[in-house]
């Protein structure tokens, strides 16, 4: 009997696995639930919001392969407290809003 649960026990962990995303996999998506420093044309919008939430305010459909607003992490500023002191170099965009 110990070693039928044993074996389903495996079983569960092996498909539940299969499942399961990877550390770092998907980070736009992930993103999109955090709040972000938005920047259009490289100036700061002043609004930090998440993906949701910045995409009425941005007036752009979120449709399209032009960047309208690029939102970043607080690691990619140039001083955290006050980003409109703008982008370190070599910042990487982590969500954007689209238009066509």
């Amino acid at each position: 009997m110990k070693r039928f649960f044993l074996g389903l026990t495996i079983l569960v962990a092996a498909v539940s696995s299969a499942f399961t995303l990877l550390p770092g996999k998907h980070k736009s998506n992930a993103n999109k639930q955090a709040s972000l420093y938005w920047f259009v044309g490289g100036a700061y919008t002043g609004r930090q919001n998440t993906h949701s939430v910045e995409q009425p305010l941005s007036g752009c459909p979120d449709v399209g392969s032009i960047h309208c607003e690029d939102g970043y992490d607080s690691n990619d500023l140039k001083d955290p407290s006050d980003p409109s002191k703008g982008l370190k170099a070599g910042a990487t965009i982590n969500d954007f809003i689209r238009k066509q």
